[in-house]
């Protein structure tokens, strides 16, 4: 059986490859969107059906591109639009060009857009604080005066003193693309790291400053992708992970072991030579500005380049260096050791080495890391034992003179083996002495507060500190002031923040809120105050402070915010649980101004996500209820972690279906109860939420009157191919296995494409918003199924609902986003839903 997403006579079976390849010409987009869009109709636009003027136009395929074909375990999956995996392609680029040529004016001749950019302009120009966080001596808040593009990050010596800005992103660039991606202070809260990323982009340069007087450092840390910057406790230096220099596309697929490093900065005590990767090959300079040399070549090491660097460590002082070899793609390492200076190698050797740490004890007298027994194992490794925990102590550096041993260093380091499976979530909370508190979910899906004592681990010595809620998950815990625990849980979706004592677990007190979320907090062991941020579907944000060192504990609003031009007393939050298909209650908050008729007549905006234990809770959005009189609901569908891990694991893997049926009873609870109708209903979610919303699509269109998809995962059966989405198979599988496959293809949004067979159904108008620097989910993703949508649904004479994509440039995944992109965004999302519902501007 061949699978293909644009057949001839609207199949989805031919019967040969070659059958296939005969017809390919038709199944690519180029005779629908065309090049040449002037004297366009107005029908042909709603159907994303746009003809070329001229049949001697060039067609999008005279490139010579040929269908990839696939075996699947035995199913041959056709891949027509596999030339859109490339976004530096001329092909590529002139097929967005293309749809952009016909979104952008669809959507710019919808009347409300320029009165909705208007109004949520005046709207989003309010103040937006972050808590207070004290580093230091110091304190430091994020501050964005309403319109600014990024936060900027303030200081003060007191409460009480004048904010000075420390660090403005709006300064980086002329249109805010810009934008600060994580940061870390050094523990005295002297030196400061920070992250920055372009256009939207998921890589990231980590530059320094000197606190004091705000005084940058020209250190600089460059090929940075989801790492963490960690100082070490004595702010000599910071861990992080990077990437070796690449050729790779736009789109960051060429992928690499990440390497862990550690950077020494040149401007703090200790400085070590400046180690950094360019094409698998470890240079050092002695500066930043010094000549490269080739420190470890591994191309040296074999005459066909299979031997390969995996992982490297340094000692503490940056004198030794060790590094971890593989041949032929194996997970098998062989350890080696070089003395920085002179790149000069050293005879020991560490084998049967295998997923394994490399850490340097601090003196660095010896490495930890992990080796398995000799073995008379398969090539396959079925054999293999259980590693062992060492240490290995060099000769080269005396240490038997200092030790008198090889094995551990006596009365220096002990390797305690404290969980050595992958059964349970471990979060490390504090420890006094060798106790040491967990938040974990192991043997508890909703997560529990544990005590394990270093001198003493084996599991049935752990205590129970605050036991598992029987309903309520347990979200995070800080500990503050020493001796106090604060414990923030979801209790059916809605925040409840306590505090609680770190010896006893007792619980001291349970903090006000409404029903809402807490988006923000501050308070760490070594402060006596902490600061909370509070936020709800009408409330834009409250901080409030509270100071552990009164009798009484009674929190103060620190500083509240409020939206001119909306009076949340008009409105009101309600929240429902309703049955999914197999009786599970779901919950859903429901959103509207007060007194509203349940006649079907309204629009709803119903928007869900269901996925990576992720919780969406209540959050502040009222413009669409206020001047369109729409409803908004957020179904809490399984999937995410509103309850939990049992919560998660109902809607992944094998399980995924029940997220698109929770949601779709989501849509059919708004309109049975009156709340709106399936052609006034709207539904929306990014990533993995655009996934959904498009599986819904697809499978229930009849439910449905518009359906926006931002950076939607469409392509279910090679997500894992590119860039991070290999991250994403403990959420979905991965094809590689053929059960995996099975429950993948089912849903897959760019596989499961079907002209509905009704006459009277056709599919809902559907906008897919994705952006041209999204290396997280690909553009790719959200190319190739408007591809296959405009083929096999929009060529439909029935289909009169427009079906668009509309890629932004210099745009990512999200995170980062200017705020003058944020709203053209917004805008053009709701001025399509206006424009294909029929939705008028409320003054």
């Amino acid at each position: 059986m061949v699978v293909t997403f644009a057949p001839v006579n609207v199949t989805t079976e031919v019967k040969s490859v070659e059958m296939h390849h005969e017809a390919l010409s038709e199944a690519l987009p180029g005779d629908n969107v065309g090049f040449n869009v002037k004297n366009v109709s107005v029908k042909d636009v709603r159907r994303g059906n746009v003809a070329s003027d001229s049949k001697n136009d060039p067609p999008m395929e005279a490139a010579g591109f040929t269908a990839q074909v696939q075996d699947y375990h035995g199913h041959k999956i056709c891949d027509p639009y596999s030339w859109l995996e490339d976004p530096d392609s001329e092909q590529t680029k002139a097929f967005v060009e293309a749809q952009n040529k016909i979104t952008v004016p669809f959507l710019e001749q919808c009347p409300i857009r320029g009165l909705y950019k208007e109004r949520m302009t005046e709207l989003y120009d309010y103040p937006k604080y972050s808590c207070h966080f004290k580093k230091g001596k110091r304190y430091f808040y994020f501050y964005n005066t309403g319109l600014q593009n990024q936060r900027v990050l303030y200081v003060q010596d007191s409460l009480e003193g004048e904010a000075r800005v420390f660090l403005d992103p709006n300064l980086l660039s002329d249109d805010g693309t810009v934008a600060l991606r994580g940061y870390a202070f050094s523990e005295d809260g002297e030196y400061f790291a920070y992250g920055l990323s372009a256009s939207g982009s998921d890589w990231v340069t980590i530059k320094f400053m000197k606190v004091d007087g705000a005084k940058e450092l020209p250190d600089m840390l460059e090929r940075v992708k989801f790492s963490c910057m960690a100082w070490t406790h004595d702010g000599k230096g910071m861990f992080y992970n990077s990437y070796p220099q690449q050729d790779g596309k736009s789109d960051g697929r060429a992928m690499y072991v990440v390497p862990c490093c550690m950077h020494h900065h040149h401007h703090l005590p200790y400085a070590i030579p400046y180690i950094h990767m360019n094409q698998r090959v470890l240079y050092v300079q002695d500066s930043l500005e010094g000549e490269a040399r080739v420190f470890l070549d591994p191309n040296l090491l074999s005459d066909d380049g299979t031997v390969a660097l995996r992982g490297y460590a340094f000692s503490e002082d940056g004198e030794y260096f060790a590094y971890g070899l593989s041949a032929s793609g194996s997970d098998w390492v062989t350890i080696k050791f070089m003395k920085v200076d002179g790149a000069k190698e050293l005879p020991d050797m560490l084998e049967r080495v295998k997923f394994s740490c490399m850490a340097w004890t601090h003196d660095g007298k010896g490495m930890f890391y992990n080796s398995y027994p000799q073995q008379d194992g398969k090539s396959d490794d079925r054999k293999d034992s259980p590693p062992s925990p060492c240490v290995q102590t060099n000769p080269i550096l005396n240490i038997e003179e200092v030790t008198g041993t090889l094995g551990l260093l006596p009365g220096i380091l002990k390797w305690v083996k404290l969980i050595d499976n992958f059964e349970g979530e471990y979060d490390y909370v504090t420890n006094e002495g060798t106790v040491f508190t967990f938040k974990t979910n192991r043997h508890s899906p909703n997560y529990r507060l544990i005590n394990i004592d270093f001198t003493d681990p084996d599991e049935s010595k752990w205590k129970v500190l605050v036991p598992e809620h029987e309903k309520d998950v347990l979200e995070w815990v800080a500990c503050v002031r020493s001796n106090f625990l604060v414990l923030c849980y979801l209790h059916d979706v809605k925040n409840i923040l306590q505090l609680h004592d770190l010896t006893t677990g007792a619980l001291l007190k349970t903090f006000p809120l409404e029903v809402g979320s807490v988006v923000g907090y501050s308070g760490q062991k070594k402060d006596t105050e902490i600061f909370y941020q509070f936020t709800s579907f009408l409330s834009p944000g409250i901080i409030y402070h509270c100071d552990l060192t009164k009798e009484e504990l009674e929190p103060r609003v620190f500083r509240e915010v409020t939206v001119k031009g909306i009076d949340a007393s008009d409105y009101q939050t309600i929240q429902i649980f309703y049955p999914s298909k197999d009786g599970t209650k779901i919950p859903m908050f429901i959103v509207h101004k007060k007194g509203i008729k349940l006649d079907g007549s309204h629009p709803a905006f119903l928007y869900g996500y269901g996925g990576f234990n992720i919780s969406i809770t209540p959050n502040y959005r009222l413009i669409f209820v206020r001047h369109m009189g729409g409803v908004l609901a957020v179904a809490n569908i399984r999937g995410g972690g509103e309850y939990g891990e049992t919560w998660h694991k109902g809607g992944i893997l094998a399980n995924k279906q029940n997220s698109f049926d929770d949601f779709q009873c989501a849509a059919e609870y708004l309109i049975k109860e009156g709340y709106t109708s399936p052609k006034r209903l709207t539904i929306n979610g990014g990533s993995n939420g655009g996934l959904l919303v498009a599986a819904c699509a697809n499978q229930r269109p009849d439910l449905f009157g518009c359906v926006i998809a931002q950076v939607g995962v469409m392509d279910m059966l090679k997500f894992h191919k590119y860039t991070i989405g290999h991250a994403w198979t403990t959420d979905y599988g991965c094809s590689d296995s053929k059960q995996h496959f099975e429950w993948l293809v089912k849903y897959s949004p760019l596989h499961n494409v079907k002209l509905p067979e009704a006459d009277d159904i056709q599919y809902p108008s559907m906008l897919l918003l994705t952006a041209d620097h999204d290396d997280r989910v690909v553009p790719l993703h959200s190319l190739k199924f408007i591809a296959t949508l405009q083929y096999i649904v929009g060529r439909s004479r029935k289909q009169s609902n427009p079906l668009l994509i509309h890629v932004d440039t210099r745009a990512g995944h999200g995170a980062g986003k200017p705020t003058a992109k944020v709203i053209e965004e917004v805008s053009d999302m709701f001025a399509f839903i206006a424009r294909c519902l029929n939705i008028d501007w409320i003054q």
